[in-house]
C-alpha cells in the first residue's frame, strides 16, 4: 500500500524551518535542501513534508558548552576546524 504523500506551501516550509525565503533557495541551488515541486504555474511551489522532516532530523545536534564561569549563561558549542576536517575525512572514506 503507498504511503500518503503531503505537499506543504512555502509559507509553512519556512515556519517549520525558521529561515527566510532567500535562504532556503540558496541551499536548495547548493544541494542542501530538498526541492520543491512545481505545482501549475512558476509560482505554485510545494515541498514534501516527508523530506523536510527528514532534513529537520537530520541537522547536527550542537551541545551546550557551559563556560566555567558563574553567573554566565551557557553558549553553544561549536566544532573546532580540527574536528570538522576530521568528520569531512571520514565522510570522504565512508
Amino acid at each position: 500500500m503507498p504511503t500518503k504523500q503531503e505537499l506543504i506551501s512555502t509559507e509553512e516550509v519556512l515556519a517549520l524551518t525558521a529561515v527566510h525565503y532567500s535562504t532556503i533557495w540558496r541551499w536548495m541551488a547548493r544541494g542542501d535542501f530538498p526541492l520543491a515541486r512545481q505545482i501549475g504555474n512558476s509560482k505554485n511551489l510545494r515541498w514534501l513534508r516527508s523530506e523536510i522532516d527528514e532534513w529537520i532530523d537530520d541537522l547536527p545536534k550542537n551541545p551546550i558548552v557551559h563556560t566555567g564561569k558563574k553567573g554566565r549563561s551557557p553558549k553553544l558549542g561549536r566544532p573546532s576546524k580540527i574536528t570538522t576536517a576530521r568528520k569531512r575525512a571520514a565522510q570522504a572514506h565512508a
